[in-house]
């Protein structure tokens, strides 16, 4: 995770990258840019020391 405000560059740049040229050959995947929070949201450590999956009955660590 980086522990830091997201800036209009860290979205901006991969926006730009999906504009050209290089990107010719992805025609559909997501691309997430939010410096890790969905992953960090995605689990919970819980007191007993346990990791808890907050997205569903299927998910795998």
């Amino acid at each position: 995770m980086v522990k830091r405000i997201g800036k209009s560059e860290d979205i901006v740049y991969p926006a730009m990258f999906l504009c050209s040229e290089e990107s010719s050959f992805i025609i559909g995947d997501n691309i997430v840019a939010d410096g890790g929070m969905s992953m960090l949201m995605a689990f919970t450590k819980m007191r007993d020391g346990n990791i808890r999956c907050n997205i569903g009955p299927k998910c795998e660590n």
